[in-house]
């Protein structure tokens, strides 16, 4: 037999609209946007940026420092590092979990 929700819980009131409204103005207030410029051709390792570090079409090697990996995972760890510095304010970083490439992947 399946349970039915109280009709009270289902019926918008002020409190809950309130807590809504509070919910989603947390939420985005912590959204950021980061810009991607770049993010495919700078070694996460150096800094180094350039075409010439694209090795075909998904690949990337830097030619100052050797870092090789996947150019889309590349260009995601260079978007999280730069997300990392706008919430600085943090005590924890979202990169702590975030696996080292140090082979090709």
């Amino acid at each position: 037999m399946q349970k039915c929700l109280p009709l009270n819980l289902l019926q918008p009131t002020k409190a809950k609209r309130r807590l809504l409204n509070e919910t989603y103005r947390t939420f985005f207030s912590m959204v950021k946007e980061v810009k991607s410029a770049y993010t495919s051709q700078t070694c996460p390792r150096c800094g180094h940026i350039g075409k010439e570090n694209w090795k075909g079409y998904s690949y990337f090697q830097c030619v100052k420092c050797g870092y090789e990996a996947d150019r889309d995972r590349t260009a995601s760890r260079n978007i999280a590092e730069r997300a990392d510095k706008l919430f600085s304010y943090s005590q924890v970083s979202i990169l702590s979990d975030m696996p080292q490439s140090t082979g090709t992947s």
